[in-house]
């Protein structure tokens, strides 16, 4: 039986709770495939629908509620790569995130968008 010091436990106590307020963490890890592939993206609007969707699922509302802004600044907090420049898709510029996709046909965690538009890269 291994005993944990008080600073040990708090210390923990602080990690998880971290990780249980990190919406962004966990829509990244229920919604969001690293692919590392720089032919994947995805564009704001896109990732921002879904993100709305799985929040609501969540019941996050008010100051936990990103918007697409502060959505956009915490993927790239964590670790997703956003293109500087838009990728022309049908003639609309587009700005978005590559190396990554959604998850598909939703999951228990993420559903399914209302709307889904591929963006591929030609």
């Amino acid at each position: 039986m291994t005993t944990l010091s008080l600073r040990q436990i708090r210390l923990r106590s602080g990690e998880e709770y971290r990780d249980e307020e990190d919406y962004t963490g966990q829509f990244i890890d229920d919604c969001v495939v690293r692919t590392g592939d720089p032919n994947d993206f995805v564009g704001n609007a896109e990732l921002y629908r879904r993100y709305q969707l799985w929040a609501i699922q969540r019941g996050i509302r008010g100051v936990d509620l990103l918007n697409g802004v502060r959505l956009s600044r915490e993927l790239v907090n964590h670790g997703l790569t956003r293109h500087k420049n838009p990728v022309t898709f049908n003639g609309v510029k587009v700005r978005g995130f590559y190396g990554l996709r959604l998850a598909r046909n939703g999951t228990e965690h993420c559903p399914e968008p209302l709307c889904s538009v591929p963006f591929p890269l030609v």
